[in-house]
């Protein structure tokens, strides 16, 4: 019996932590990291993850859904976005705003 309540309890307690996916990377316009400070929010249905990115333009988020999510930059008076893809593991983005001079906005593009 004590065998299998733990048996039972490792299963729940790797269920709960095998979903769980972390996104990461850094922020950078036209090519140069920006640094610390900058909003990074990431939406999945209706719940939203957010952060700020630290003195060396990265940033780390928890997402516990897996699946197509919104990785918006919030900013003032434009919210650059662009879908990725949480899962299990672990997922970097390193995101680079473009200036789009014909639209008069930034693009958040993901660097390779």
């Amino acid at each position: 019996m004590k065998t299998l309540i733990m048996s039972l309890l490792l299963a729940l307690a790797m269920a709960g932590t095998s979903f769980a996916g972390v996104v990461r990377g850094t922020l950078s316009e036209e090519g140069e990291l920006l640094g610390e400070g900058y909003e990074i929010e990431i939406r999945h249905g209706t719940k939203v993850y957010r952060t700020l990115t630290d003195q060396y333009s990265r940033y780390r988020l928890t997402v516990p859904e897996e699946g197509l999510c919104r990785l918006t930059v919030v900013g003032e008076e434009q919210e650059p976005s662009v879908s990725i893809i949480s899962s299990g593991g672990t997922r970097r983005y390193n995101l680079n705003l473009v200036w789009n001079e014909d639209k008069e906005e930034y693009v958040l593009e993901i660097e390779d």
